[in-house]
């Protein structure tokens, strides 16, 4: 497991956590993640192999979410809940 790059915004609430699509970075949260630390404590994170974090010694559809878990603990976070809602880019 590897602990991930990420960028704590603050904020008051509930974690949200920020997650970028494929070939991105947690940059893409940087313009609108201010505006949700209103209510929530808001963590945007390079997952494995983009942004500033490392790629994955041996990848599988649980080393996201095992880095994620790290990335939470490392940071006084709890665990990752496995609770998700996403949205599509529609064009």
């Amino acid at each position: 497991m590897t602990v991930l790059h990420a960028h704590d915004h603050g904020g008051d609430g509930p974690l949200l956590l920020l997650l970028h699509g494929a070939t991105r970075s947690l940059a893409d949260w940087n313009a609108v993640a201010p505006l949700l630390t209103g209510s929530h404590r808001v963590l945007a994170v390079d997952l494995p192999g983009h942004g500033l974090s490392e790629p994955a010694a041996v990848w599988s559809f649980d080393t996201p979410l095992a880095d994620l878990d790290e990335t939470l603990a490392a940071r006084g976070l709890g665990g990752w809940g496995g609770r998700c809602r996403g949205r599509r880019r529609v064009p």
